[in-house]
C-alpha cells in the first residue's frame, strides 16, 4: 500500500496500522493511515480539520476528504473495535489466558441543538452539585492487560457504543451487553471475564453469552436465593430456586469471614472476606453466582459486597479482579487529557457514532506500539532530566507513550530515505537568515550566519551533490552536466574581518580546483574533520522508524 509521501510512517507503526487493511477499501485506508498519524502527532486540538494538520496535509488534501472518511466511507466503527481487541489481545494477553474486560461509560460534551444523540446526561466528573451535563454519552469496553513497562493494570479502549434516547441504545447495559457478546465471537477459545460498577446490574445480563462471566458490586437491595433444592422424584417443573436468603446485613452477621491478602490499586493487605454461592434471579436468572462480602475498615458486618457469575474463582480472584475496573476511569481519562478524544466537533449521525471509536482505537494503537517497540530503560530517566521534581517517577505515564510516538512519527517527515541522496527539497531550502549572491564572473557566495564548521561542511556538501546530479538537456546531443567547487573559511582570531575571511575561502576554493574540482575544503588551518558526509536530518532511533 503506498502512503502520501506527505507524512511518511514509521516502518514500526505502519506494521500495526496494516492490521487494518481487512476494513477499509484502498482508499478509504490511506485516509485512515494519514488521520491516525496526523492525530497521534497533533498536540493541538483533535478535530477532525486538526487531524489533517497534525499530518502536514492541511494544505495538500481538501478538508472534506477527512471529513467524508467519517460520514460516508465504507467502514463500520464495531469492526474496527474488534480488530483493536484481536491486536491487543495478540500483542499482550498471553496465549490461553482469559480476557478481562472492563466497561464503563463517560460524556463526551458537546454545544448545539443538531449534534447527533447529544441531550443531558449524567457526569460524575462535572465541577459542582449537579452532575449533569449536555454531550454525547458513550459505553466503553476495554481489555485489561498487564504492560511489561508498568506496574499497574492497563486499560486499553477497544469498542466504544453511543447511548441514543429512545431507542433500545438507551439502555447502557443492552449496550454493555452487546459489545460482549461482540467480543465473544471475536475471540473464540478465550474466556472473558467483565467487570463493571453497580450500574451495569439487570435482567439483560440473563443473556450472557456461556463463556463469559460478570463481575460487579451487589446492591444493598439484592434479593438473592439459594440454590435450588435436589429434585424429590414428585411430578412437575422442579424448583428453579431456593429459598429467599436474608439481607446483606443479616447474612454477613451469620456467614465466618477469613483472613485473606490481596494486592489492588498498588497496593497489598490483610483483609477478611467471606464467600456465598447463591442466585440472584432478577440479575442473572438461573445462573449460580458468588457473593463476595469484604470487611476491611469496619469490625463487623460488611463494607463492600460483590457479585459474580465465575463459581470457580476464590474470594481473592474476585477482589483483585473487580479492583483492575479502576484502570478505565484512568483510561478514559487518558482520552479526554492526553488523546483529545471527543474534541471533534462533527454533527452527522454517522460522523459522530465513527469519530471517539476512531479516536479510541489511535489510544489502543499508541499503547501496543509503546508495549512491543517503543519502550527504552532510558525513558523514565530522560523525562526526569526535563523535568527533574518528578523525583518519585519510577515509570512512563500514558502521556510519555504518546509523546514518544509523536517524536517519532515527527521525525519521520524528515528521515530521508536514502541519507547519501539529498532530495530537490532539501537541497533548495535555506533559513531566512543565510545570503546568497554573485561575487564575481563564475563566483558566488554564501554567508552562513549561526553555523558551526561541522554544519557548514554538511549543507556545502548537499549543494554539490545536488549541482552534481543537474543535467542540461540538448537537443541531439548528450546532456550538459555541471560541477562546483567550494572553498570554506570559518571565523577565527587570525580572520576577524570580512576581507580575511573572504581571502581564507578564496584560498580553498583553488585548492579545491586544484585538487580535481568537484570537492569541497575548508581552510586547512581550521581544526575541524575534512570529511563531509551528510548529518542525519533527525535523530531518530532506526529501530523504531
Amino acid at each position: 500500500m503506498l502512503l502520501d509521501a506527505a507524512l511518511p510512517v514509521p516502518a514500526s507503526l505502519a506494521s500495526l496500522l496494516a492490521w487494518f487493511v481487512p476494513l477499509f477499501t484502498a482508499p478509504s485506508f490511506r485516509t485512515f493511515t494519514m488521520l491516525a498519524c496526523g492525530f497521534l502527532a497533533q498536540n493541538g486540538k483533535r478535530t477532525v480539520c486538526g487531524m489533517l494538520a497534525g499530518a502536514g496535509l492541511a494544505c495538500v488534501w481538501p478538508h472534506d476528504r477527512a471529513h467524508r472518511f467519517f460520514c460516508r466511507a465504507r467502514w463500520d466503527p464495531d469492526e474496527l473495535g474488534l480488530a483493536v481487541a484481536r491486536l491487543v489481545v495478540a500483542l499482550l494477553v498471553p496465549a490461553g489466558q482469559p480476557v478481562t474486560v472492563a466497561i464503563d461509560d463517560t460524556l463526551f460534551r458537546r454545544r448545539g441543538k443538531k449534534v447527533w444523540a447529544a441531550s443531558w446526561f449524567h457526569d460524575g466528573s462535572a465541577p459542582g452539585p449537579a452532575k449533569t451535563g449536555y454531550g454525547n454519552n458513550w459505553v466503553i469496553a476495554a481489555v485489561v492487560v498487564k504492560l511489561p513497562v508498568v506496574r499497574r493494570p492497563a486499560a486499553i479502549p477497544v469498542l466504544a457504543k453511543l447511548v441514543i434516547k429512545d431507542t433500545s441504545s438507551a439502555s447502557r447495559l443492552w449496550l454493555a451487553r452487546r459489545m460482549t457478546g461482540l467480543l465473544a465471537g471475536a475471540l473464540p477459545g478465550r474466556d472473558i471475564h467483565v467487570v463493571a460498577d453497580s450500574a451495569y446490574a439487570g435482567s439483560e445480563l440473563k443473556k450472557l453469552p456461556p463463556q463469559v462471566t460478570w463481575t460487579t458490586r451487589l446492591r444493598k437491595d439484592a434479593a438473592l436465593h439459594g440454590l435450588p433444592p435436589q429434585r424429590t422424584g414428585r411430578r412437575g417443573r422442579p424448583r428453579q430456586k431456593g429459598d429467599r436468603l436474608p439481607a446483606l446485613a443479616t447474612l454477613a452477621a451469620t456467614t465466618a469471614f477469613t483472613q485473606v491478602t490481596v494486592t489492588r490499586y498498588g497496593k497489598t493487605a490483610a483483609i477478611s472476606a467471606a464467600a456465598v454461592t447463591c442466585l440472584w434471579p432478577s440479575v442473572f436468572g438461573t445462573r449460580a453466582v458468588t457473593v463476595v462480602l469484604i470487611r476491611d475498615r469496619s469490625a463487623a458486618g460488611y463494607d463492600l459486597a460483590l457479585v459474580t457469575t465465575d463459581t470457580a474463582a476464590t474470594a481473592v480472584q474476585v477482589i483483585e479482579r473487580y479492583a483492575t475496573r479502576w484502570s478505565i476511569e484512568v483510561a478514559i481519562e487518558d482520552a479526554r487529557q492526553v488523546f483529545g478524544a471527543g474534541q471533534a466537533r462533527n454533527r452527522t449521525a454517522r460522523a459522530v457514532e465513527r469519530t471517539v471509536p476512531f479516536q479510541l482505537a489511535c489510544q489502543a494503537i499508541t499503547a501496543c506500539w509503546y508495549a512491543t517497540v517503543g519502550h527504552d530503560p532510558a525513558d523514565v530517566a530522560d523525562h526526569r532530566a526535563r523535568a527533574p521534581w518528578y523525583a518519585s517517577k519510577a515509570q512512563p505515564s500514558t502521556a510519555d507513550m504518546a509523546a514518544k510516538l509523536r517524536r517519532v512519527i515527527i521525525a519521520a517527515r524528515f528521515k530521508a530515505s536514502r541519507p547519501d541522496r539529498p532530495t530537490p527539497k532539501e537541497i533548495s531550502v535555506f533559513r531566512d537568515c543565510d545570503l546568497c549572491g554573485r561575487f564575481g564572473g563564475e563566483e558566488f557566495a554564501l554567508l552562513l550566519p549561526r553555523t558551526t564548521a561541522a554544519q557548514a561542511l554538511e549543507i556545502t556538501e548537499r549543494i554539490r551533490q545536488g549541482i552534481s546530479q543537474l543535467a542540461i538537456p540538448r537537443d541531439g546531443t548528450a546532456a550538459i552536466r555541471v560541477t562546483i567547487s567550494i572553498g570554506i573559511a570559518v571565523p577565527s582570531q587570525a580572520r576577524r574581518t570580512l576581507d580575511d575571511l573572504l581571502a581564507a575561502a578564496d584560498h580553498a576554493l583553488y585548492q579545491a580546483k586544484r585538487s580535481g574540482r568537484d570537492r569541497v575544503v575548508m581552510y586547512a588551518d581550521t581544526q575541524v574533520p575534512q570529511a563531509s558526509r551528510p548529518l542525519p536530518l533527525a535523530r531518530t532511533n532506526p529501530l523504531l522508524g
